[in-house]
């Protein structure tokens, strides 16, 4: 695996440091998942510490700081995904980096936190909101101007500009993402729609029961309801202001993805602010501690008791050893080699191409190609398509390929010799076939 160079020509994302992370992993635990597990598992500690730190900086309440740590670390509605797949380093990372970032600014360090800041870019791109994150501190917490807030930000913005922006360009020949891309951003409707779904995802990792999540909305109208009465008015400059705006701000890249279905981890570097937020609105009530580490403890208990029940249900799913080596790692590697043949030959893949790759691998035969092969050469016109073998008679050449009503009926398909580019795996590379 390349990681510094992946070669997903037309690919909106870039992530090389997260891709070196599975190369580094793979080398160190081969495919023992039991190491990539532990590893995500510490870094998800970390960060859990990490929150805890912040909010004890942005509180200045040592078991509010705890409960919001404990919180983050349990709620599983939240984590679940990253901890529990292979690719969540990427939202484990750059969580990491995001907390790690933010610390270091809040303690003075800025190199080391532009610094940061710029390797979790390399390892998501979410995290392009920490700048806006900081300039809400500065002009909330510190107490600083408008003005003085965005010069804050400059050394982040020239970060970007001048080292991941050409990094990224280069890395992609150049960013080219068509409108039905799944990374494509828009706005519309569908903006208010995702930040809706996404902030629910969030009060479910707070209150993963339904007469949790009626307990908390009661205490919050009760709030609301004390704060009008004692005519407690919402300072522009408060906390709560600053983690209200930080919700919603680092919530705002992926409420733009108009084809992408939300998940709850991409309301991570929300959430901080989320459970800050609501541990605000109970200190109003001057609860006593003793309650409140009951009702944190009866929050983690269920959290992780929801935890266990997704994992047992995810672990019924039959992935096993057996399918791992016999269907995931191969197809992987096939995507590999036809990636590095597309990447190479880009020329031969020309407008309207139909792309036939012949292979004897019968997990792989009739699979579409079609938006692997879109991506890569930025054409919404290539299609392609696995098969067995490729018949020639009188009439030309043909293939048994799957109907566009019902993918699952095979039909016999002809082919345009000058539109069709026939390739065959052998060995461990693709090579093209004239017809």
């Amino acid at each position: 695996m390349n990681a510094l160079h992946p070669g997903l020509a037309g690919h909106a994302i870039y992530r090389p440091l997260g891709m070196g992370y599975f190369w580094l992993m793979y080398h160190l635990f081969g495919l023992n998942a039991l190491g990539f597990h532990a590893c995500a598992f510490v870094i998800h500690a970390i960060n859990s510490m990490m929150v805890a730190f912040l909010a004890n900086g942005i509180l200045r309440h040592r078991l509010l700081a705890l409960t919001a740590g404990l919180l983050y670390a349990s709620s599983f509605r939240i984590h679940f995904e990253p901890l529990l797949w292979m690719v969540g380093i990427f939202d484990l990372g750059g969580m990491f980096c995001f907390l790690s970032a933010l610390l270091f600014y809040i303690r003075g360090k800025i190199l080391p936190s532009v610094l940061v800041f710029l390797a979790g870019l390399f390892i998501k791109e979410h995290l392009i909101v920490l700048p806006a994150v900081i300039g809400l501190y500065s002009h909330f917490e510190r107490r600083q101007s408008l003005k003085d807030a965005a010069k804050q930000i400059m050394p982040y913005a020239a970060a970007v500009l001048f080292v991941y922006l050409p990094a990224k360009m280069l890395g992609l020949h150049g960013v080219h993402v068509r409108a039905d891309n799944p990374y494509a951003l828009s706005i519309g409707k569908h903006v208010l729609q995702n930040l809706e779904t996404l902030i629910g995802l969030g009060l479910i990792g707070l209150c993963p029961s339904l007469w949790l999540k009626i307990s908390m909305s009661l205490t919050c109208i009760v709030g609301i309801i004390q704060s009008i009465r004692y005519k407690q008015r919402l300072n522009l400059r408060s906390t709560t202001t600053m983690l209200v705006l930080w919700a919603i701000i680092a919530a705002s890249p992926v409420c733009l993805l108009k084809n992408h279905v939300m998940e709850g981890y991409y309301f991570t570097y929300s959430y901080p602010a989320l459970i800050m937020l609501a541990l605000v609105v109970a200190t109003r009530f001057r609860v006593h501690k003793s309650a409140m580490l009951v009702v944190v403890s009866t929050l983690v208990i269920a959290n992780i008791a929801g935890s266990t029940a997704m994992f047992a249900e995810q672990d019924g799913l039959g992935v096993t050893a057996a399918s791992v080596d016999d269907y995931l790692i191969p197809r992987a590697h096939f995507q590999q080699m036809l990636t590095g043949y597309i990447d190479s030959h880009r020329a031969r893949v020309k407008q309207n191409v139909r792309v036939i790759v012949v292979s004897n691998n019968d997990r792989f035969l009739y699979c579409s190609l079609d938006e692997q092969l879109q991506t890569l050469t930025h054409d919404a016109t290539v299609s392609g398509v696995v098969v067995p073998a490729m018949q020639h008679d009188t009439n030309g050449y043909s293939v048994m390929s799957p109907t566009p009503e019902d993918p699952r009926r095979l039909a016999c398909e002809r082919l345009d010799k000058d539109q069709t580019l026939h390739l065959q795996i052998i060995g461990d590379a693709i090579q093209e076939r004239p017809l």
